[in-house]
């Protein structure tokens, strides 16, 4: 019987806004523990050196749960596995002569010990609450193999599984191949790929949460746009907040947040939670119907 690994209920309606950790480098201990001061409560990593650096996010992690300041069950964590088409060998955990199971089992092992500190067969029953394919393999055989690999974690040590960097014909295959489908799809919103919105559409027709990343670097024209310089300015927020919030809004997406100026993580999240308020309670007099039509408007317009 074909399912879902788990409800989507918690990544697509209460973590909107998640935490990117890639190119943060030696920085992201440091960075991930100014999110979790600011308020982030998920993170997306990946075991693939040196993109990312998933032990230190892990030493973070681990500085606020050891103490109990923050709870697992409030955080969102979500890692991938890296095939070594999509990266140099040496900097993956495992050796990619194994067979592709044993290299997804590695890839789980590694990601567990790094974020949680156990090992294998350890007592502890850490899980992840994603895990995602980083990037379709060359063929459907190979794709498919790892994907059957990764169920095998779920629901003990893996939550839900997800896919990135995804083309639509590759999804539908994946989504119908698939025993536990794809709760989770993350991949670049951008205009050269029409903002997604045929794969998008599916995502929803599907029950799948569409994650967004390089909102910003890829989107300049949207960044500067009156539609978003003009809410922003109505709401006295950042323009890179009002885009994440339309983003999210408008085209019913989450948004990976990337940035490593520690005073950007903390005022875009403020600012994201002001509008999200904003929206809800009708707390600020403003048109937000309007504002949010001009914005599909203009994306409709960017992707003609």
């Amino acid at each position: 019987m074909a399912y879902h690994s788990m409800s989507n209920r918690r990544v697509g309606a209460e973590q909107t806004l998640i935490y990117g950790t890639a190119w943060s480098f030696d920085r992201t201990q440091h960075l991930v523990e100014r999110a979790l001061q600011a308020g982030y409560r998920a993170f997306d990593t990946a075991c693939q050196k040196p993109q990312y650096r998933q032990d230190l996010v892990g030493h973070s992690l681990r500085s606020v749960l050891d103490v109990g300041t923050v709870s697992r069950a409030d955080l969102w964590i979500q890692s991938k596995f890296t095939h070594c088409e999509n990266s140099e060998p040496e900097n993956l955990p495992y050796d990619f002569s194994l067979p592709l199971g044993d290299q997804v089992k590695r890839s789980v092992n590694a990601a567990l010990y790094d974020l949680f500190s156990v090992k294998d067969g350890g007592d502890d029953k850490p899980y992840l609450d994603c895990l995602l394919l980083h990037a379709p393999l060359s063929t459907a055989d190979s794709t498919l193999e790892v994907w059957l690999a990764m169920e095998e974690f779920v629901p003990d040590r893996v939550r839900t599984l997800g896919v990135s960097n995804v083309p639509l014909q590759i999804l539908r295959w994946i989504h119908d191949s698939a025993t536990i489908k794809p709760s989770v799809v993350q991949n670049r919103l951008i205009p050269t790929l029409g903002f997604d919105q045929e794969l998008r559409e599916y995502c929803k027709d599907k029950a799948m949460v569409y994650q967004a990343f390089q909102v910003l670097k890829g989107n300049p024209g949207l960044l500067t746009s009156s539609v978003v310089k003009d809410a922003a300015s109505s709401m006295m927020v950042s323009a890179e907040a009002m885009l994440y919030f339309l983003v999210h809004y408008a085209l019913g997406v989450q948004v990976l947040e990337g940035s490593s100026n520690e005073e950007h993580i903390a005022k875009n999240l403020m600012d994201f939670a002001k509008l999200q308020a904003s929206a809800r309670d009708g707390l600020v007099s403003y048109d937000w119907g309007n504002c949010i039509a001009n914005f599909r408007t203009l994306v409709n317009v960017s992707t003609a």
